[in-house]
């Protein structure tokens, strides 16, 4: 079975995170996308939760309650500077890598300008 991901998205960058998106899925990733300018709520998140491996957030919170109960959880990567929406204590507990991507967005602010 593929590994799984949740991936919470900024609609801004859509265009991008649809290639991103793709990329994944071609190297056999079972991908689940949500195009937001706001998170899914916590509920959502842990009804993906049997079998998820990895989420990917943009402003979106992964609160210890999520860390706990997403058993196969190994990866949260947050899109952009910071981590302080991700418990990481409750991370660290249970060996779960915490990244972040600083910059992600920083091409779609300057050709907005």
């Amino acid at each position: 079975m593929a590994a799984r991901i949740v991936a919470v998205f900024p609609l801004l960058l859509k265009r991008i995170c649809k290639q991103v998106e793709k990329v994944l899925e071609d190297k056999g990733y079972s991908v689940k996308a949500f195009y937001s300018d706001i998170s899914i709520s916590e509920k959502e998140l842990l009804n993906q939760a049997p079998d998820l491996e990895a989420v990917v957030v943009f402003l979106g919170k992964v609160n210890g309650k999520v860390l706990e109960k997403v058993r196969r959880l190994k990866v949260v990567c947050k899109l952009g500077v910071g981590v302080d929406n991700i418990e990481i204590e409750v991370a660290a507990k249970r060996h779960i890598v915490v990244i972040n991507i600083p910059g992600v967005n920083a091409e779609s602010v300057k050709v907005t300008l």
